[in-house]
């Protein structure tokens, strides 16, 4: 998969109104011509890294939200991070909530 991202491969995009200006904004990223949700993991650490944010949209907040973003994804990436599907990105949150359920449990007589 992609090893660092550019500013023409990451765009914010609000979602629904949470309060009085208040909105989801989350950021995706280009892949293989189309826009996705990056979801990053470290399944080594079992550590995930959100992508969304609540705020006033104004063009230069989002525009700072995705200029941090765009350092955080890229570090992470760097860091061994992977770009994963939601389900995989549930399973490594669920992991870390839940670890006995990935542990083999053994029985003897």
């Amino acid at each position: 998969m992609k090893d660092k991202f550019t500013e023409k491969e990451i765009r914010a995009v609000r979602g629904a109104e949470l309060g009085y200006e208040r909105y989801s904004v989350r950021v995706e990223v280009l892949v293989n011509g189309k826009w996705v949700i990056p979801y990053l993991v470290n399944e080594d650490k079992l550590d995930w890294h959100l992508y969304s944010i609540e705020m006033c949209p104004t063009e230069k907040n989002m525009k700072a939200f995705i200029t941090s973003e765009l350092k955080i994804i890229n570090e992470l990436l760097n860091k061994g991070y992977k770009l994963v599907n939601h389900k995989k990105y549930e399973e490594i949150i669920h992991r870390y909530h839940n670890p006995l359920d990935y542990e083999p449990t053994t029985v003897y007589l």
